[in-house]
């Protein structure tokens, strides 16, 4: 722990050196253009993953791997209350981290490290704005760099995926008036199998059954509370996983529709076809990124100490929602 610690330290340190460098020629991004956002957001194991590869199918649409933009520029400023320096080394020790470890997300696929660190550098001399202001106009930057390089404005839809995110939809919405939200719900249930299924050395999942109830209704009452104002609930979309699975290519027309694409049915049924999970559970062997996939694979994993949890937890939210 200590050394996991003195790392984490170090790192940080030698982000802090580098970016009091780069301040010196902070990269000042032009006018922010106003280009068609579209986020998914969801509890992990929901399909998040699949309704972002099924978007990003589309020609017309511009999408990469997840960001984790929020958590990682606006989050120390906002949930840990950081102000100043301290929360700007968080920021840069957070991306460092992201870009040294073998993960497959995170802001350097959008932006390399000598532009993030200018940009970085200009948003700290946005003098005028609170910490959080600078840390969102920060992010809609990256998101601009990136857009810019890869679609073209007016025509094509930016799509990013995060789950998490959800936990910042409605500042999202507010600060992107061009924006809109795809949220994707899941039984719980399934979503508890999903999760305990994940490999144990990948540590972010919640490992006891208690604390994976929890997880999922987290993500649900704040994806009710988005629905609940009357001021963003038409910029919001939900999308069950059942009806995915049950017909893809309907639910992808929907989603496309929401978003202001065409798509004919022929290339809904092709992308559909293109991205299905399989429909079979995997053996618990076999190693997959979507084990227990299957629609109601809970009845053949929960034993009955975890359905007496789940009723007791989240019972009445589930029968709400239609489980």
């Amino acid at each position: 722990m200590h050394r996991a610690l003195n790392a984490f330290v170090v790192v940080g340190l030698r982000a802090w050196g580098t970016w009091r460098r780069a301040s010196a020629r902070p990269l000042h991004p032009p006018a922010g253009a106003s280009y068609p956002k579209l986020f998914v957001v969801g509890c992990p194991r929901s399909g998040t993953t699949w309704v972002a590869a099924m978007l990003q199918r589309h020609p017309r649409v511009v999408g990469t791997v997840e960001s984790h933009a929020y958590d990682t520029v606006l989050g120390p400023f906002l949930y840990r209350g950081l102000r100043g320096d301290a929360g700007w080394r968080v920021v840069l020790t957070r991306y460092e981290v992201m870009v040294r470890k073998p993960w497959g997300v995170g802001l350097h696929w959008y932006v390399n490290r000598r532009t993030f660190y200018r940009l970085v550098a200009a948003a700290r001399g946005e003098r005028a704005a609170s910490d959080v202001e600078r840390a969102e106009r920060l992010i809609a930057w990256i998101y601009d760099r990136y857009f810019t390089a890869h679609g073209d404005i007016g025509a094509d839809l930016f799509v990013e995926k995060t789950p998490r995110h959800q936990f910042y939809a409605e500042r999202i919405l507010r600060h992107f008036p061009e924006a809109r939200i795809v949220e994707v719900v899941r039984d719980g249930r399934d979503v508890c199998v999903s999760l305990a299924a994940l490999p144990r050395a990948e540590r972010w999942p919640p490992q006891d059954r208690r604390s994976q109830v929890a997880t999922w209704m987290e993500y649900v009452q704040l994806g009710r509370r988005l629905s609940a104002d009357r001021t963003l609930r038409d910029r919001v979309l939900q999308v069950r996983y059942e009806a995915l699975r049950s017909d893809p290519a309907r639910e992808l027309r929907r989603m496309f529709a929401f978003a202001g694409l065409e798509c004919a049915d022929a290339d809904a049924a092709r992308i559909a076809a293109a991205t299905e999970i399989p429909r079979t559970p995997a053996p618990d062997s076999a190693p997959s990124r979507h084990p227990r996939a299957v629609v109601g694979a809970w009845r053949n994993h929960f034993t009955a100490d975890d359905a007496a949890l789940f009723e007791h937890m989240a019972g009445d939210m589930s029968r709400e929602l239609g489980y």
